[in-house]
């Protein structure tokens, strides 16, 4: 439970921002020249609604367990079962396994435990080994299941780790691994006692 952001309240509303760094020159004729260097970074901000003494207090001993930026931690973005963050990642299929071994660097995947529905959407989320936003994927193409139940993925971004046969890829992601995106926090009360605050975290690993 150390390791959670705390759930005892649920953020009135969140931001999501991507940042997709590319080095941009433009010659002399005009022409704009774009190198991706292949990596993506999230930022989660989430607002809170007024909240009590009680309530407050857990959510300041989990900053001060965070140390500022330095300790990742788990933010669950499920409750009960059902996605409140990332509402349209609500798949049928919790954990498939990979048919083919995948190379670190690619970003194509053959799974299996499909039925021959379509079965995933595009835009949809994913765990398959480990990345440094979060540990998720994005799923950037609609596939479908062929008789034999698998099915051919491709994420947005490539994969910092080696799958094996047989490695579990979990379609219904609970939680992303986050970092306080600021070593400083800052709450407001106001004069009824009530407890204001925002926070924003970077999507990030364990280390």
């Amino acid at each position: 439970a150390d390791r959670e952001w705390p759930e005892n309240v649920l953020p009135q509303n969140a931001t999501i921002s991507y940042n997709q760094p590319n080095q941009t020159t433009i010659s002399q004729s005009g022409t704009k020249y774009v190198r991706n260097f292949g990596v993506n970074r999230w930022q989660v901000e989430l607002v809170y609604p007024p909240m009590t003494a009680d309530q407050f207090g857990v959510f300041h001993s989990r900053v001060q367990k965070a140390k500022g930026q330095f300790a990742p931690f788990f933010l669950n973005i499920r409750k009960g079962g059902t996605p409140w963050l990332f509402k349209f990642n609500d798949l049928t299929y919790d954990q498939v396994r990979v048919k083919e071994a995948l190379t670190t660097g690619s970003t194509q995947v053959l799974l299996e435990g499909f039925t021959t529905d379509n079965v995933l959407k595009e835009g949809s989320l994913a765990i398959a080994g480990s990345t440094s936003n979060g540990n998720i994927h994005t799923i950037t193409n609609q596939p479908t299941a062929n008789k034999y139940g698998e099915v051919k993925v491709r994420f947005a971004y490539p994969t910092q780790s080696t799958l094996s046969v047989g490695d579990l890829v979990y379609m219904k992601p609970s939680h992303l691994v986050v970092t306080l995106s600021e070593d400083g926090f800052e709450y407001n009360v106001d004069t009824a006692g009530r407890y204001l605050m925002s926070v924003k975290f970077d999507l990030d690993e364990f280390k």
